[in-house]
């Protein structure tokens, strides 16, 4: 299932995000998004503080 996150930015993290829009070639900022947030949790898969983390987000989504 897909959810919906509205964010609020600094004049300078936009500007960073359009530029990294561009430099990625994405089509969107929804794709940039995307993308950087993957790349930020494929970097993490492997650490057991975060596999601790992810595994507690995802008991508690079943709670609901």
């Amino acid at each position: 299932m897909k959810k919906s996150v509205r964010i609020t930015l600094t004049q300078d993290e936009y500007n960073h995000l359009i530029a990294l829009k561009k430099y990625l070639g994405c089509k969107s900022l929804v794709e940039t998004v995307s993308f950087a947030v993957e790349k930020e949790i494929n970097r993490h898969q492997g650490n057991s503080t975060y596999l601790y983390y992810l595994e507690e987000t995802r008991k508690g989504e079943k709670q609901c």
